[in-house]
């Protein structure tokens, strides 16, 4: 006689993960008490997306081949995870754009073992500050043309608001080349 038993845990709330645009990295949780063997696999996705594969691993490791494009080179699992249950994924680089529902998936042999979900909130950093203070920031440099009768500048590049002020002092009344591009603060 066989006899088979398939238990299947899934989390009643989405566990809130928060984290600032710009950030290294960011580790989305997901722990299972399910014992798992060599023919389990995790699977991690994003379910509004059209291709809503973000990661997957097995005990030969990751599998990445239908990777959703938006996370090639930016997600990695610890190399024991399905030892360990600890099947956290890292998420390299968060922008706003990734804010969503993460869901981790156990199967095995094609039945879903467990399932957690996690959402994922990655605003925008924003600072503000008038005065006189000095903010340290490292930067790119696209470059910019700046007319010296122009005076106050002001303008935004990429997924980052900057507001700056700055005034062209010419030496000559030919439009001057200034490098300027900023990545982050």
């Amino acid at each position: 006689m066989f006899v088979s038993v398939c238990v299947l845990t899934v989390s009643q709330h989405a566990l809130g993960v928060e984290v600032y645009e710009g950030a290294e990295s960011v580790l989305l949780p997901c722990q299972v008490n399910v014992s798992v063997s060599k023919d389990s696999t995790v699977v991690w996705s994003r379910e509004e997306l059209k291709d809503s594969f973000v990661h997957a691993c097995d005990q030969r490791g990751d599998n990445l081949q239908d990777q959703n494009q938006d996370y090639r080179d930016r997600t990695s699992m610890r190399t024991d995870a399905l030892q360990t249950g600890d099947l956290g994924l890292t998420l390299r680089r968060p922008t706003i754009r990734d804010s969503s529902t993460y869901t981790c998936i156990i199967r095995e042999f094609g039945l879903e073992l467990s399932r957690e979900e996690v959402q994922l909130m990655c605003p925008p950093l924003l600072l503000s500050h008038v005065g006189s203070h000095k903010v340290q920031c490292w930067a790119l440099f696209y470059f910019l043309y700046i007319f010296s009768h122009l005076g106050p500048f002001s303008g935004s590049m990429a997924f980052y608001s900057i507001v700056m002020r700055m005034t062209a002092r010419s030496m000559s009344p030919l439009k001057r080349l200034i490098p300027f591009h900023l990545s982050r603060c």
